[in-house]
């Protein structure tokens, strides 16, 4: 048994998280370092016992006798004592439950989970200066420090990422079967969906491949704003498509205009292709010179789109993470 582990199962029994048998085992280790090791009151004295039970166990001893009654009122006491000066000193198996906004968070051998056990989204900031709004009921493990070439966390339930770009450091994803690699952008992953897991893309490129893949070009998906991804957990497979609501790209969001007059409707595809990074292609380009006139600036893609297809007698269907438009032409 190494020394964390020897320190992990200790606290687990602080915090009332033992079975039967790990109990046991921890109640045998009290036994063992003898009734002269008076009840701690303090943190070094604890720190003291602690010590002792673990020089005793790397020595490969074992209690000599069977446990007393009056020994296991000793280990009651000197447990119930630890756990009064760990609350006290605000350390009690490295929990700390902020009563601000109930951000449970936990570390062990340097790695930090945090879960979000309020019914609002909470943001936390990384090292890296990556920001992570965490949902309710999510969780997220991550490194106290990142290894030198790469940033990875672990993710179970809802988060939105936005990390901070650095190409010779990607960001990782684990969640479920699939890991989302990045090297900075905004995205979102749902992983409290049944058997399966979503990426949702905002800004900049998103890779997402299953766990373990040979060739993750081959075994994966990439991704580029207002793209999604689903992949299902039974089939082992990703279907992309587009977010529920598309938006402009960050990087254009001042400089697109959906005021038209006279408008080619290639023209105003185009217009659409730059502001959303959404491939919309014409069925057939004999509408592509009928003429539109409209101001579609207030409305979401979609709505956009309606108004545009009614007004020239076409239509349009969504495939994959592209938009066709067809129609019979103009009026």
């Amino acid at each position: 048994m190494s020394k964390q582990s020897f320190e992990y199962l200790l606290e687990k029994y602080l915090a009332g998280k033992c079975n039967t048998e790990e109990k046991k085992v921890v109640e045998q280790w009290f036994e063992l370092v003898g009734n002269d090791s008076k009840i701690p009151t303090s943190e070094p004295e604890w720190n003291h016992v602690k010590d002792k039970m673990w020089r005793k166990i790397h020595r490969g001893a074992t209690p000599t006798k069977p446990v007393s009654i009056w020994n296991k009122q000793k280990v009651r006491l000197a447990i119930a004592a630890s756990i009064t000066i760990l609350l006290g000193l605000g350390i009690y198996y490295n929990y700390v439950l902020n009563t601000q906004n109930h951000l449970i968070t936990s570390e062990y051998a340097g790695v930090i989970t945090q879960e979000n056990a309020t019914d609002k989204i909470i943001a936390l900031k990384l090292e890296d200066g990556s920001v992570i709004k965490l949902h309710p009921k999510a969780t997220l493990s991550y490194p106290k420090h990142f290894l030198v070439d790469k940033r990875e966390v672990t993710l179970k339930g809802n988060a939105f990422f936005d990390i901070k770009r650095n190409p010779n450091k990607p960001f990782m994803v684990l969640c479920g079967e699939t890991i989302t690699k990045v090297l900075g952008t905004s995205f979102l992953i749902k992983s409290d969906l049944s058997s399966k897991i979503q990426v949702e893309v905002k800004t900049g490129k998103v890779s997402v491949y299953e766990k373990g893949a040979a060739n993750p070009k081959e075994n994966g998906v990439v991704l580029t704003p207002n793209e999604k991804v689903v992949y299902f957990d039974e089939d082992n497979h990703f279907v992309t498509g587009l977010v529920a609501t598309p938006e402009v790209l960050v990087t254009v969001k001042d400089k697109i205009n959906f005021d038209f007059r006279n408008a080619k409707l290639a023209e105003v595809l185009q217009k659409f292709r730059d502001a959303y990074g959404i491939e919309i292609f014409l069925e057939d380009e004999k509408i592509a010179n009928c003429t539109f006139t409209g101001d579609l600036n207030t409305m979401p893609i979609y709505n956009q789109l309606d108004f545009l297809c009614q007004s020239l007698n076409a239509n349009y269907q969504i495939k994959g993470t592209d938009i066709i438009v067809s129609g019979r032409g103009c009026f």
